[in-house]
């Protein structure tokens, strides 16, 4: 954005979080003045680049008031060995607080709107809107782009770090699958444990041939205690770990049974099966043992998952 005074090319720079607010505000009054896109045939996309300046804002204005930098939420509980997958935001509160739209939660939880990963994975629409009640265009719009999210769709993984963990040094191994994202923590053996079930499940299959290679250990005397070398050893191990696992999810792909098993590995397989790829009943029942939700009124978001299963099948 520029200023409209003498020099026109001068970029504005919030000085506080109140300023950036009052700019955020003017934003939203020039949006609603602005198509929205409500009158347009089904199925047509309307840019959202304003919208994601607004995301951008919103975030900086949290930023601002805490003086950090946004992230998603941690845990405060010790780490432990392995820890399963978690959403940017894990519920619909946390999700509306971080876009300063905390007094709709109401009207969200009234109207069934509680499953934080089915927004994400299916968005909000105009029908939703109406539905909830939402006649707000700014609303609206900043709704809209953020249940989107960023998604990842093919599964990801790497290794970002090692550190001593219970006299054991260990990998945190982080990855991503749509809206789900997961942090483990590997040992070497675990590693070992995670080739050795991908070899048996591509043995006597033409993935077997493409799987890539263990990166050798480090020789004993290097990973002692006290040795100089050993931390610049294991640095040089966790790339080479990075490589493997980022080589290893290549190779799988979406190929069953084989996303299905370096997912559990990961511990990133989702807990619904609505929202699992294609699969056959057989398959979903040998994965895990699902509980089913509650009973609960049918939303528009409801209805599109609804209707996609049955498209699928």
């Amino acid at each position: 954005m520029y200023s409209h005074r003498q020099d026109n090319c001068r970029e504005l720079a919030a000085k506080d979080s109140k300023e950036m607010e009052q700019w955020l505000e003017a934003l939203q009054n020039a949006m609603d003045a602005a198509d929205t896109g409500d009158n347009l045939p089904e199925h047509i996309d309307t840019p959202l680049t304003a919208i994601d300046s607004v995301a951008r804002l919103v975030n900086s204005i949290n930023a601002a008031d805490t003086g950090k930098t946004a992230r998603a939420p941690a845990s405060t509980a010790p780490l432990p060995h392995r820890q399963g997958a978690f959403m940017l935001h894990q519920t619909v509160e946390q999700w509306l607080a971080s876009l300063k739209l905390d007094h709709l939660l109401p009207t969200f939880i009234s109207a069934g709107y509680t499953d934080m990963l089915m927004i994400q994975e299916l968005g909000l629409n105009r029908d939703d809107f109406a539905y909830l009640g939402i006649t707000g265009k700014a609303e609206r719009r900043v709704l809209a782009a953020a249940a989107r999210g960023v998604a990842s769709g093919a599964l990801t993984a790497g290794v970002s770090g090692f550190f001593s963990f219970d006299r054991e040094t260990v990998f945190r191994v982080e990855s991503q699958w749509r809206f789900l994202r997961a942090y483990t923590y590997f040992s070497l053996q675990s590693f070992e444990d995670l080739h050795k079930k991908m070899k048996g499940a591509m043995r006597d299959t033409k993935y077997a041939k493409i799987l890539p290679s263990l990166p050798p250990k480090p020789a004993q005397p290097l990973l002692s205690l006290g040795n100089v070398d050993r931390a610049a050893q294991m640095a040089q191990l966790q790339q080479a770990l990075h490589r493997y696992i980022q080589r290893v999810t290549a190779v799988v792909g979406t190929k069953e049974p084989f996303f299905t098993l370096l997912c559990g590995f990961l511990e990133i397989l989702p807990w619904d099966e609505r929202r699992l790829p294609d699969r056959s009943a057989e398959l979903i029942a040998k994965i895990t043992s699902l509980e089913s939700p509650s009973p609960r009124a049918c939303t528009p978001t409801m209805a599109r998952s609804r209707d996609m299963r049955r498209e699928g099948s």
